[in-house]
């Protein structure tokens, strides 16, 4: 599979706006540049000059690019829509590949990146990231160590639902959750042991850039349910022949 170099990565799927690239700048050998902002909203109008700032920081070009990756969600509604449509802006733009990895990957390699767990006893061990989804559900998708080989699809759940799904095929993991005791307490009742358990980071695109990327020719939003907003029913304005 093609792998590449210069990479640009984007993830707006939640509280958080970042992009990365990764240049080559000797042989056998690269540099990242990133910048993220916490941000609710407003991804819209700081991706674009986030993007021109780590070019500029890489003395890159879009054109200097093998590829574009990035994050098709879970996550907010609207922050996943402005990072796919920017992606394929710019690869209607320049010409180059696309790449997607969901932004419970992205979460799950963060994890692992921590030196803790660098050369640790855990490699044997899945990693359950389980992000809060609101209304009493959470998203989840489990990895293999070090948190790039997917074992299950994204999905969307209760904390039932979640220590079903790993008790049907694991005695032990490693857990990133929100409500992790919650989960926990489930997963033992479940006959599951959790080694470690941590409250999950937001995805950036810095680890975007060394997760298991899928090449696809569109990207699309990974939407788990529909969005909050509901059409309006009641007191619709009428319209004007």
């Amino acid at each position: 599979m093609f792998d590449p170099v210069n990479l640009l990565a984007i993830d707006t799927t939640f509280a958080a706006c970042s992009v990365a690239v990764r240049s080559s700048c000797a042989i056998n050998r690269t540099k990242v540049f990133s910048r993220a902002i916490n941000m609710s909203s407003g991804h819209s109008e700081q991706v674009m000059d986030m993007i021109k700032t780590v070019l500029l920081d890489a003395n890159m070009s879009l054109f200097d690019l093998d590829g574009v990756a990035v994050t098709t969600g879970p996550g907010s509604f609207t922050g996943t829509k402005i990072g796919i449509a920017v992606v394929r802006g710019l690869a209607l733009a320049t010409g180059v590949s696309t790449f997607t990895a969901s932004s419970l990957a992205v979460i799950a390699r963060r994890t692992l990146s921590r030196s803790k767990y660098v050369n640790s006893n855990y490699s044997s061990l899945p990693i359950a990231v389980c992000v809060d989804a609101r209304r009493g559900q959470l998203y989840y998708q489990i990895f293999s160590f070090p948190g790039q080989t997917a074992l299950t699809p994204p999905s969307i759940g209760t904390i039932n639902d979640i220590a079903s799904v790993i008790s049907f095929k694991y005695k032990k993991v490693l857990l990133a959750s929100h409500f992790g005791h919650d989960l926990v307490k489930s997963l033992n009742q479940s006959g599951v042991k959790t080694e470690d358990i941590f409250e999950p980071k937001l995805p950036s695109a810095k680890y975007l850039l060394d997760v298991d990327l899928k090449p696809v020719t569109k990207p699309c939003p990974l939407y788990l349910r529909p969005p909050d907003a509901k059409p309006q029913t009641s007191n619709k304005i009428k319209q004007i022949a």
